[in-house]
């Protein structure tokens, strides 16, 4: 029934305002290619009524809702329904249904009985991206929970925790498409999954784990043992298959004083 209203929705004036590119990659911010159960932003305007984010009521039954009351806003890609994490009248963050399937897909807003207009998106196996701390800094965490940062940074042959979205199925699947994750899942390509380091491809067992993070729904969790050569700079990338994160993004590492 709900796919039957969207179908029926053009946009109109005051309708939500948005386009193909304002709809970004939540950890790259690139627009235009999306993976299943990956996090997506959407810019615009008119996009909600009110500000609303996903609350501990909300997710109570394990899974992100698909509306917020009060808000007016929904969400749907080619007519389903998309959990979503928060709405705002200029911001929405979205996951992608973990069953979505791969290929053209449109995405459309919907408030009230005002529809934006069809946004066209390409959905495909994986689109890794690395949360950021800053422009240039890469979201890590030592295994004590502390963040890695220029203070307190990481060392070599230290296990450090990266965290990111885009990088596809897992298994096992979550329980449903906005389903939180309740257990460590390995994504299912993981001997397509590959970390670079300043540029070099690390051996696969420098990977102790890839696949999501329990507790949260879009969200990846990559435990890395950094290489025993690493110093001061890193520069880190996530590799599934033939996509790759974006470059130029570094993980504060400790100098080694040579005697």
């Amino acid at each position: 029934m709900l796919g039957t209203v969207w179908a029926m929705q053009s946009p109109a004036q005051n309708a939500p305002f948005y386009s193909a590119q304002s709809i970004v990659h939540a950890a790259t911010n690139k627009s235009g290619r999306f993976a299943p159960y990956g996090i997506g932003t959407i810019y615009g305007r008119g996009l909600a009524t009110a500000t609303a984010g996903a609350s501990a009521s909300d997710v109570a039954a394990g899974t992100l809702p698909y509306y917020f009351n009060g808000t007016c806003s929904r969400v749907a890609i080619d007519n389903i329904p998309a959990p979503l994490l928060f709405v705002s009248p200029t911001q929405i963050n979205f996951l992608v249904p973990s069953n979505m399937r791969t290929g053209k897909r449109y995405l459309q807003i919907l408030c009230d009985s005002l529809a934006g207009p069809r946004a066209e998106l390409e959905i495909i196996d994986a689109e890794p991206g690395l949360f950021q701390l800053n422009a240039a800094t890469i979201i890590a965490v030592h295994t004590n929970g502390q963040l890695c940062s220029e203070e307190n940074p990481a060392k070599a042959n230290e296990v450090v925790l990266l965290f990111g979205t885009g990088l596809g199925r897992t298994l096992p699947l979550p329980a449903g498409p906005g389903a939180l994750a309740t257990i460590a899942a390995q994504v299912e390509n993981i001997s397509d999954f590959r970390i670079l380091i300043n540029g070099e491809v690390l051996p696969s067992n420098a990977v102790l784990y890839a696949g999501l993070a329990p507790g949260f729904a879009g969200l990846y969790q990559i435990n890395l043992r950094l290489p025993a050569n690493v110093d001061s700079v890193a520069e880190v990338q996530l590799r599934m298959g033939s996509e790759t994160s974006p470059a130029g993004l570094r993980l504060p590492v400790e100098k080694v004083v040579k005697p």
